[in-house]
């Protein structure tokens, strides 16, 4: 018998159970899933600083790496704002790869510039459709998408959303770091994910787990590895305002190849400064701090050329830009 068809008995099994633990008054997994859905009120308007050390295995020429920024988002804004850098053969922040991070999505666009520390930026990155690319910002798990619940693979769905989505959602009990949680556990497209909720951390997920094999889906095209597993797990909640937030947390990615190779990549993660529903206006968030005069690569329209100028993008009026205009104009005129 197949996984998914092992896996999809199993849940049958366990949802008649469930029906008989329901009717006595305990939750049922889809109880559950609307209150882990509710416990990450939190990062939809936040301030917060994210420290990220993280080390690689089964990769040439690649060493530990660490990054240290500031995270805000709210309504329609985000930014990742910092450094990110290499580490030397002693375990200190490497001078010639320290670099700075500057992502931020503000009215209406996506804006990106880094620049080696010490050194000036010198061109930057727009785009007016910003929502591909605040998809891919809060899935990056560098950026530290898995603290909310997201990692790339699943068409920009959320663990909440791999488990409703499910063919079939189960649950059952376990005591994991001496917290009881309800173990969520659902089979998709996308692979088999779980996930452990824990009542006494306001519903969060303490751990959740996906795990891709043969003919799950990363994306829209079946997953090269023959096992892909991301595994998050927080050791340390922070209460504010009522809510729990992760402060402390690791994440894991392990993919293993037909030819017997295996890469994984963990991060751990140290939050601070942690302030919900901010005054962003006092932070002097999402403001564009890019130096007048930039060069400026704006995504829909790659022929003409524009600089920085006072945190937005405008065109270098210049002979190269007029010449542009000029061979669009006789573009227009010839179809005419």
């Amino acid at each position: 018998m197949s996984r998914r068809k092992l896996m999809a008995v199993t849940a049958v099994i366990e949802s008649l159970l469930l029906f008989s633990i329901s009717a006595s008054g305990e939750m049922n997994a889809e109880q559950v899933l609307s209150q882990y859905r509710q416990s990450q009120g939190w990062m939809q308007s936040v301030s917060m600083k994210i420290d990220v050390k993280g080390s690689q295995t089964g990769y040439k020429d690649k060493g530990p790496y660490g990054a240290s920024f500031t995270f805000r988002r709210t309504a329609g804004n985000a930014e990742w704002r910092g450094n990110i850098f290499g580490f030397d053969k002693d375990g200190n922040i490497d001078p010639n790869n320290n670099h700075t991070i500057n992502d931020i999505i503000s009215a209406g666009r996506y804006i990106s510039f880094t620049s080696h520390v010490g050194k000036p930026v010198t061109i930057a990155a727009l785009a007016k459709d910003y929502a591909p690319f605040l998809e891919d910002l809060l899935e990056n798990s560098s950026n530290g998408g898995p603290l909310w619940g997201r990692i790339y693979g699943n068409n920009h769905k959320s663990i909440p959303d791999l488990l409703a989505d499910s063919e079939q959602l189960s649950i059952r009990q376990e005591n994991i770091g001496g917290l009881n949680c309800f173990v969520l556990e659902g089979v998709g497209d996308y692979g088999a994910t779980t996930a452990w909720i824990a009542p006494d951390k306001g519903y969060n997920a303490v751990k959740w787990m996906i795990l891709k094999t043969d003919g799950d889906l990363f994306d829209d095209v079946p997953v090269s590895a023959v096992r892909w597993t991301a595994v998050f797990e927080a050791s340390v909640f922070t209460r504010l305002n009522g809510l729990f937030v992760p402060t402390a947390a690791v994440f894991t990615l392990t993919d293993t190849y037909q030819e017997g190779n295996t890469y994984t990549t963990r991060e751990q993660y140290s939050l601070s400064e942690v302030v919900l529903n901010p005054d962003f206006a006092a932070l002097s968030a999402f403001n564009v701090n890019l130096p007048n005069g930039t060069k400026v690569q704006v995504r829909e329209s790659p022929g003409i050329r524009y600089i920085g100028k006072d945190g937005a993008a405008a065109p270098a009026v210049d002979g190269p830009t007029f010449d542009e205009i000029e061979k669009m104009v006789d573009h227009i005129k010839a179809g005419q």
